[in-house]
């Protein structure tokens, strides 16, 4: 009776002993490489690429000479000077300090 009553069970699995932690890192070290890649490729496509657009957008349009006309007539622009002969800005590149005409 208690050979039939022991051959009915089945015997369990020994106990992992060695090597069960270099396991189980593994394990955690691929699946933080899989979540790690799928975070980039999300944030590549819902932040990096949208914004490239917008800027590859704004681009065809934008007019730099324009938008300076805009901002001196603001008058964002306050070390800028209109020059209106050729004697100022010469003076001017050279660094000397232009005099003012007496009538």
């Amino acid at each position: 009776m208690s050979c039939e009553h022991r051959a009915g069970l089945h015997k369990l699995p020994k106990p992992k002993l060695r090597g069960h932690c270099m396991a189980a890192f593994h394990r955690q070290i691929l699946i933080a490489v899989g979540l790690g890649g799928a975070a980039a490729l999300i944030f590549n496509m819902l932040y990096c690429r949208p914004r490239q657009q917008r800027y590859v957008d704004f681009h065809k349009t934008y007019d730099p000479i324009k938008d300076e006309e805009r901002m001196t007539a603001l008058g964002l622009f306050q070390s800028a000077c209109e020059v209106s002969n050729g004697s100022e800005s010469a003076a001017s590149s050279a660094g000397e300090p232009v005099a003012e005409e007496e009538s």
